[in-house]
């Protein structure tokens, strides 16, 4: 019998082979998409996040009247987004208060991640693809 499973096994390694390698093909399919989802959904929060931040600087002014403090709101808060705050403008001007917020993320991938490491100048564009910029003025 064991000379049996043992024909049958070696009849069926090239298949389990095959079955193997369509496996780990769509596992990185998998990943790809959902890399490419989180760059594309990464750019909505960040500018919901943005405007966030402005609003809460708005609300700080009001409570204290001072534009450092507002600046240090908002970029509390996108610290705790994990994004960075790249200007923070305020602008007093006829009794209306506006501030000019941009801030800065980085996609979180699983496999693009790795391209920013190609040569030629191909790793800073997918460097450049996975980094998000935006800018919200509160009014």
């Amino acid at each position: 019998m064991s000379g049996f499973v043992r024909r049958l096994a070696a009849d069926q390694s090239g298949l389990i082979r095959g079955m193997i390698v369509i496996l780990v093909i769509f596992g990185v399919i998998a990943a790809l998409a959902l890399d490419f989802v989180s760059v594309l959904t990464s750019q909505g929060h960040l500018r919901e996040d943005v405007q966030n931040a402005s609003h809460e600087a708005v609300t700080t002014y009001v409570d204290t009247n001072s534009d450092a403090a507002a600046k240090e709101a908002a970029e509390r808060y996108l610290d705790s987004r994990n994004e960075t705050l790249l200007l923070f403008s305020p602008e007093h001007s006829n009794g209306t208060l506006d501030y000019l917020v941009s801030a800065r993320a980085q996609a979180h991938t699983y496999l693009l991640k790795y391209l920013t490491r190609l040569p030629w100048g191909a790793g800073d564009w997918v460097k450049k693809q996975l980094t998000q910029t935006a800018t919200d003025q509160s009014q």
